[in-house]
């Protein structure tokens, strides 16, 4: 049983990360006092809620033990510390099995929009990261070509069972059920709106239905179930509202899933766009997240470093549709995995470029990454800005995030200033908040370029859209 005692409305005590509290309220504000903390720490509601969760528990916070948030702790889970073994020092991306799967049905049959949006997701990862991480699926089998042309490039994650059910399912149950919470609920309302339909909700019970992949339906792309799932205009209701809901309920989870797995590798995540939705409110908190690290972080850094200012971690950056470019270079549906690996040495410029900045990154401002992101079309390999033109030229949007949740790493960084000196206060922020290059396509956007690339899907598949 949990260390965890109720003085009165106002006043607990409690074990936190191995340290006696007091956790007082008073008004509206939050603080939290003890033999170990110099000083009392203020408390804003999220950090003041996720000290609550923890002083509650009879077991350690999975994200504590698998992202190394405790400060008086620096090993991770030893089921992490193997995977993140596996992924190594190369700066990578974690992509969803079902899109790769989706995308390698697109180049050898007919292909669906979504199935065009999963190869332009594909084609994306492969040139704008240096190592592409699938987890491993039956429907690996087919890709002997990738696998030939650009085998130093892809990484398939291997884990046995025992840290699906184990690590993984603990990590993950607990962010699927407040994915599915009553209203409000940022996800829902993501869905509702992306779909039109005020009536859409998620099902708690798929979780435990659903979730066992690969075991219970590996290899399936989820474009599969999209082609049939989709609205075709009419209002959903019935048992197509429940079809639809259950679907999405589905990708929910998949996209939480894979992107906690990511954050316990160290690297982001790029979803399926049939996803979007959901990472769209995944990622907008990591932005907040990495606001408040950097925040304190001012209070802890060198004296010369930049107080981080209010502007968001997000800016447009024009880039050509890669798809599209790589389809100007393809004779035949054969051809696609050598030209992504023609499109990767000429990207290879850009992509040094930001591994150089992230590993030099000192905390500093969104303004810097602003100042950043002018001078990447000076990185750009001659001949793709008329591509751009000619392909209709997607716009990205870069964002610099960390992938923790908001208030159990402010929690876990105002600890740190607590516990440690300031030298190494500061090393075990770098070391845990250094910030990722996320790439995110509007898929508004994305699906308006292949409208304009239709001729060259006529040539290469010899289909026009219906």
């Amino acid at each position: 049983m949990p260390n965890f005692q109720r003085i009165d409305d106002a006043n607990f005590t409690f074990d936190l990360l191995g340290s006696n509290v007091l956790f007082t309220r008073k008004e509206n504000a939050w603080s939290i006092t003890g033999p170990d903390l110099p000083s009392p720490i203020n408390l804003d509601a999220p950090d003041a809620n996720a000290a609550m969760v923890i002083g509650q528990r009879s077991i350690p916070h999975p994200d504590i033990i698998n992202l190394g948030l405790d400060p008086r702790r620096d090993a991770l889970a030893s089921d992490v510390t193997f995977l993140r073994t596996q992924v190594g020092e190369t700066e990578s991306v974690l992509l969803d099995t079902t899109t790769l799967a989706s995308a390698i049905l697109a180049l050898k049959w007919r292909p669906s929009p979504a199935s065009l949006l999963d190869l332009s997701t594909v084609t994306n990862a492969f040139i704008l990261y240096d190592q592409v991480i699938v987890q491993d699926s039956a429907r690996l089998s087919d890709m002997h070509q990738v696998l030939i042309t650009l085998k130093n490039v892809i990484k398939i994650l291997e884990y046995d069972r025992s840290i699906v059910s184990g690590t993984l399912w603990t990590a993950n149950v607990e962010a699927a059920n407040a994915a599915t919470k009553e209203a409000p609920n940022p996800i829902v309302d993501a869905w509702r709106e992306f779909f039109g339909n005020n009536y859409i909700s998620l099902n708690r019970s798929i979780w435990d239905r659903e979730q066992d992949s690969p075991a219970g339906w590996d290899g399936v792309p989820a474009s599969y179930y999209f082609g049939n799932s989709l609205p075709s205009g009419a209002p959903v209701k019935g048992e197509a509202l429940r079809s639809l809901n259950d679907f999405l309920s589905v990708q929910t989870i998949r996209t939480i899933f894979n992107d906690n797995l990511a954050a316990m590798l160290g690297v982001p995540y790029i979803p399926t766009s049939i996803r979007s939705p959901v990472y769209s409110v995944l990622l907008s908190q990591k932005i907040v997240t990495q606001h408040l690290a950097d925040r304190l972080l001012g209070q802890i850094g060198p004296p010369l470093l930049e107080t981080p200012n209010a502007t968001p971690y997000v800016a447009e950056l024009s880039v050509p549709f890669l798809l599209g470019v790589a389809f100007t270079r393809m004779e035949c549906l054969d051809d696609y995995w050598k030209a992504v690996e023609g499109l990767r040495n000429s990207f290879a410029p850009l992509r040094e470029r930001i591994s150089a900045d992230r590993d030099q990154w000192q905390g500093r401002s969104g303004a810097y990454l602003s100042e950043y992101l002018k001078h990447l079309r000076g990185y750009l390999p001659p001949g793709l800005q008329m591509a751009q033109e000619a392909a209709s030229g997607a716009g990205s949007l870069v964002s610099v995030a960390s992938p923790l949740g908001g208030g159990l790493a402010d929690l876990a960084i105002k600890l740190a200033r607590a516990w440690k000196t300031t030298e190494k206060a500061y090393a075990w922020y770098l070391k845990r908040f250094r910030p990722y290059i996320h790439v995110v396509v509007e898929m508004a956007t994305e699906a308006k370029s292949l409208r304009a690339v239709e001729n060259e899907v006529d040539r290469l598949w010899g289909v026009k859209w219906t």
